[in-house]
């Protein structure tokens, strides 16, 4: 899928350098948000919130068999086959080796 500058609300990339409100949160800013009814919006691409809708995460599951394994990870995600001093992830846990 292609876009082009009309798919978006505003390209105004000034609107990121935009102060936060009286009351600390963030300013509503337009820049690269998709225009309702183009493509990509009905194809749900890009970030398109309702204020009023809350969203987050559904539900959390692991793989038993995954959690089981002895590899190391680093906090990449990535293998290691010889840790050394550092923080890793082993079989789900935090694993700190000094």
């Amino acid at each position: 899928m292609s876009l082009s500058d009309t798919d978006f609300e505003s390209l105004d990339a000034s609107q990121l350098l935009s102060p936060r409100k009286d009351d600390g949160s963030l300013p509503d800013i337009t820049f690269l948000k998709l225009r309702p009814g183009t493509q990509p919006y009905v194809n749900k691409l890009g970030y398109q919130f309702d204020k009023n809708e809350t969203s987050g995460i559904e539900s959390i599951f692991t793989n038993p068999e995954k959690n089981t394994d002895n590899i190391y990870y680093n906090l990449q995600g990535m293998p290691v086959a010889n840790p050394t001093k550092g923080l890793y992830i082993r079989a789900g846990k935090k694993i700190y080796i000094p």
